[in-house]
């Protein structure tokens, strides 16, 4: 299967970011969020043109050692998610998380090498940001489109941040 879908990306210009990560990145086009735009410790990656402070590693993961980002992200309902935070990191509002959106790749639609080993079966992060209608918006890390939810079995990755 997974040869089939490398193929396939191939077929239609696209490629495999590297051997242990699964995005795909349109290789005709500049990569919209690159490398270099980020300060990047072993645990936090600062974005130099937001001037935001990003966990490297989804909560629940480990970052350090041989492994960057390395155990299994945590999944959060709603509600769990609006509780949260540690030690002065927040979740971040939607606008926030737009910021970490690449147009140029998908499947996560993220620079991999800035924030590796996402899960690919939890790519949905929580904002804390609800619309007019009390539903709280969500990224899909899939292509990077933002959705809203009200209900309360729904359960998703976070990605903290801080100012």
């Amino acid at each position: 299967m997974q040869r089939r879908l490398h193929h396939l990306l191939l077929a239609t210009g696209f490629t495999l970011a590297s051997p242990a990560a699964h995005a795909a990145c349109d290789p005709e086009k500049k990569l919209d969020k690159p490398t270099a735009q980020y300060e990047i410790s072993s645990d936090r990656v600062y974005d130099t043109k937001t001037r935001l402070t990003w966990q490297r590693c989804s909560v629940g993961q480990q970052s350090g050692g041989a492994e960057i980002c390395d155990g299994a992200v945590a999944a959060f309902s709603m509600a769990e998610a609006a509780l949260y935070a540690e030690e002065g990191w927040r979740i971040p509002t939607q606008n926030e998380l737009a910021t970490l959106v690449s147009k140029t790749c998908f499947d996560p639609a993220i620079n991999e090498e800035v924030f590796p080993n996402m899960d690919p079966d939890l790519l949905g992060y929580w904002s804390r940001t609800f619309d007019a209608k009390k539903r709280i918006w969500y990224i899909n890390f899939v292509d990077g489109s933002f959705r809203t939810y009200s209900g309360t079995t729904l359960r998703h990755a976070l990605r903290l941040v801080k100012d």
